[in-house]
């Protein structure tokens, strides 16, 4: 059974960075990169849609594999159904920075910090 058009639609993705670097003199080098990237209509799961609710309690049946509760589900003649729509958002923005020192004897060392609080929100439109 093909899924309803609202949650068929193509992914989509945005990317962008800017960011410098800074030599100094032969033996350090530093960088600071600003990352964004933000999607859309990705892909979801969603682990059973075959569910039957109660609507004077709006809590839903306890699943019945067979016998008299299984006629009270949507597609009686299914089990356990998922569904994938492309229906999340993501966003992701952070200020990643690194610090590299040259050493004698071809050796080098590098540090690299991205601040608390820059990470990925994932957002999910599903109906229900």
């Amino acid at each position: 059974m093909p899924a309803p058009d609202q949650y068929m639609q193509m992914a989509r993705a945005w990317t962008s960075s800017i960011g410098f670097q800074h030599q100094f003199g032969s033996v350090a080098q530093m960088q600071a990169d600003y990352i964004y990237r933000k999607g859309d209509h990705e892909k979801d799961t969603l682990d059973n849609i075959n569910l039957a609710y109660n609507p004077a309690t709006g809590v839903n049946y306890p699943y019945a594999a067979s016998g008299p509760g299984r006629a009270l589900l949507p597609y009686p003649q299914y089990g356990t159904m998922s569904m994938i729509p492309h229906n999340t958002r993501s966003r992701y923005e952070a200020l990643q920075t690194a610090f590299t020192k040259r050493m004698s004897q071809r050796w080098q060392a590098s540090a690299t910090y991205t601040p608390r609080g820059c990470g990925t929100r994932r957002t999910s439109r599903s109906a229900g």
